[in-house]
């Protein structure tokens, strides 16, 4: 049973390195990897303010990881995606 992309698709380790793409697991659950710049280039307002939510929270783990505090840093997203996005 193929278990990764390569495998499935017939396609050599080795390219997949020389054009430096992931090669997945088909048999285990992702995270979905998203482009924030379609959705800070997008036309849909909703899809901007999703953007900014992305930017806001990076800087919030990123203060919190350099120990750094700021009040309403990341606030926002969880407010809006509760406990089940803390990790």
């Amino acid at each position: 049973m193929a278990t990764f992309f390569n495998e499935f698709f017939g396609v050599s380790g080795a390219k997949i390195d020389k054009y430096r793409a992931f090669n997945i697991s088909l048999i285990n659950d992702l995270p979905l990897f998203i482009d924030p710049f379609l959705l800070f280039n997008s036309k849909k307002q909703e899809y901007q303010v999703l953007h900014d939510d992305i930017i806001r929270y990076m800087m919030y783990l990123r203060d919190k990881t350099i120990g750094r505090t700021r009040s309403g840093a990341g606030s926002a997203h969880h407010s809006r995606c509760g406990s089940s996005c803390r990790r």
